[in-house]
């Protein structure tokens, strides 16, 4: 889907079209017709014309959710097969000839229900990928309902958008609400009225933040899928950040933040970075570290936990991991465990420990349609046979521009380079981590190159390859990290790699 005059917007879904294998002996070839709401919605989201109306086209590519209550067919994608760069097009699946009605939902999200007029656990992504002068198609869910006579979804928009136009360019926007409000996760939607409507029923995954990355440009426009809802001042905060500073705004009256109209948060985009706080700290070690954990607004906060080689923290979501979505009916990350981990094999320790399908020395289950086993030595990478791959760095992915998490080397390297003092302040237990003085007996102050660990655990970026006790090939179910404790206690350790650790990224010190 993309905004015609605009942008010609990626596909939708970049994965090849699965068959409903068994469904046809049991549904009908169908063929739906697809539009959007009217001028309304269009002229809220996108300017520029002399009506202020751009339209919103398909994709060649494009894929949709058709839901109904019929056993077997309660989530089927269907695909676009005529009307590639126009405001209407058909989609062809096989689905059920005899449900009562049927739901549409763009872009197809595969662990989606239908109960009644409702849809179940349809997301907004916690990280949405910026695309100049419109939103990020994955991450703005529409809806639609019809029938088998009609045969036509009228798909509306579920989302809010917050819109941005930054003075200077950046790499990544987030954005946090307080005072207990979420801007993304799993809701469920009515279609009350013909128009959606969001709840959030207990138990739904939510998250207070979302955040856009990419190549931000300066005077380019960039809108913000988020849930809709009324923020009030002082609650939504803005972090602006490039490749080594950040700078943070806070909007200072209620937001209100209408279903599938847009609000403008761009006076708050600084127009320079010179006094922005600093992303990263020389400590005369190898490589930079960042002053503060991915997901946290400031040095003392943990961030989000993620397990290892999860680009998806707690709270965000990540449609790749088949696991969680198995284990927990949505993309968002709730909780850790072997059975949700992305690259375990769906089952909890064995007696030769747990199985890993990926980073794995060998992987005895064979199941070409779920796994595929990624051995360590023949990733193609050259680091990839202790460490991971940028795609599954969460810190690669999130912060982007040379950023990383920190191989084992680098933690120890920290452990035995650097000055460490420790530092309690109410709940606030950590260190101080300076860069080492040559001088004797220096007394390190704040105007010392430093960083703040909180006592917790970290993740490195490499795999815990030592043998078992038999010296046999083992499943690699371990990562080294490193574990920050009172008493002075620190050092790098192997971990279970579902298991939920913070991350504090670095970047080389010759990165350009």
């Amino acid at each position: 889907m993309s905004i015609c005059s605009l942008l010609v917007i990626a596909s939708s879904c970049s994965d090849s079209i699965v068959e409903n294998q068994g469904h046809e002996d049991r549904g009908v070839k169908m063929t739906f017709m697809a539009a959007f709401e009217g001028n309304e919605t269009r002229a809220s989201i996108v300017e520029g014309t002399p009506d202020g109306v751009k339209d919103i086209v398909w994709n060649a590519g494009d894929e949709i959710s058709v839901l109904t209550n019929v056993p077997n067919f309660e989530n089927v994608r269907f695909a676009l097969t005529t009307g590639a760069n126009s405001t209407s097009g058909s989609f062809t699946g096989t689905t059920a000839a005899d449900a009562a009605n049927y739901a549409g939902l763009y872009p197809y999200q595969g662990y989606v229900s239908l109960d009644g007029n409702k849809l179940q656990k349809v997301t907004v992504p916690s990280l949405q990928h910026a695309t100049d002068n419109t939103f990020d198609p994955k991450a703005a869910p529409m809806i639609g309902v019809t029938t088998k006579s009609e045969q036509t979804f009228n798909f509306k928009n579920v989302c809010a958008f917050v819109k941005v136009t930054p003075k200077a360019a950046c790499k990544s926007i987030t954005l946090e609400a307080t005072g207990g409000t979420y801007l993304s996760g799993s809701v469920n939607v009515d279609y009350n009225n013909d128009v959606p409507t969001c709840t959030n029923p207990s138990g739904n995954p939510l998250s207070s933040k979302v955040t856009l990355v990419g190549d931000i440009k300066a005077g380019n426009t960039y809108y913000i899928a988020v849930l809709p809802q009324t923020i009030a001042s002082g609650n939504l905060k803005i972090t602006y950040q490039t490749s080594d500073k950040y700078l943070r705004a806070t909007v200072k009256k209620d937001v209100v933040l209408e279903r599938s109209k847009y609000y403008d948060v761009s006076a708050t985009s600084p127009s320079s970075f010179e006094q922005g706080t600093s992303l990263y700290v020389d400590l005369g070690v190898s490589v930079l570290w960042a002053t503060r954990n991915l997901g946290a607004s400031k040095t003392s906060e943990f961030g989000i936990p993620y397990a290892w080689g999860e680009i998806a923290g707690e709270g965000e979501s990540d449609d790749a991991n088949k696991m969680n979505i198995i284990r927990n009916g949505s993309p968002v990350k709730t909780s850790f465990s072997q059975e949700n981990y992305k690259y375990g094999d769906g089952t909890s320790y064995r007696a030769d420990g747990y199985h890993m399908k990926k980073y794995s020395s060998k992987f005895p289950i064979v199941d070409e349609d779920e796994y595929v086993d990624y051995v360590v030595g023949d990733i193609a990478d050259a680091t990839a046979t202790t460490n991971l791959v940028s795609a599954d760095d969460a810190a690669n992915v999130a912060w982007n521009d040379g950023c990383r998490m920190p191989t084992k080397d680098e933690i120890q390297e920290l452990i035995d380079n650097c000055h460490w003092e420790y530092y309690e302040s109410g709940a606030i237990k950590g260190y101080w981590v300076y860069k080492k003085s040559t001088e004797a007996n220096h007394a390190y102050t704040e105007s010392d190159p430093r960083i703040f660990l909180r006592i917790a655990d970290y993740w490195s970026s490499t795999v815990y390859n030592i043998p078992n006790s038999n010296n046999q090939d083992c499943y690699y179910e371990k990562a080294y990290g490193l574990r920050v404790g009172a008493g002075n206690s620190k050092n790098v350790d192997g971990i279970d790699r579902y298991k939920g650790l913070y991350i504090r990224p670095v970047k080389s010190i010759n990165h350009n």
